[in-house]
């Protein structure tokens, strides 16, 4: 499942029984997912700079 919260959308992505992706990908799902590992990444690199 995958939730847009700007645009307040629920999209469940299909899987098959190996887990292989069988739909579309919702529109800004890489993009949010990379922002976010982008964020955690500034995080952590201020961290350790400290």
């Amino acid at each position: 499942m995958y939730i847009n919260k700007n645009k307040k959308d629920i999209n469940y992505i299909q899987v098959n029984e190996y887990g292989e992706i069988t739909s579309n990908w919702p529109s800004g799902f890489l993009d949010a997912a990379y922002n976010a590992t982008m964020e955690i990444m500034k995080n952590k690199s201020v961290k350790v700079e400290s």
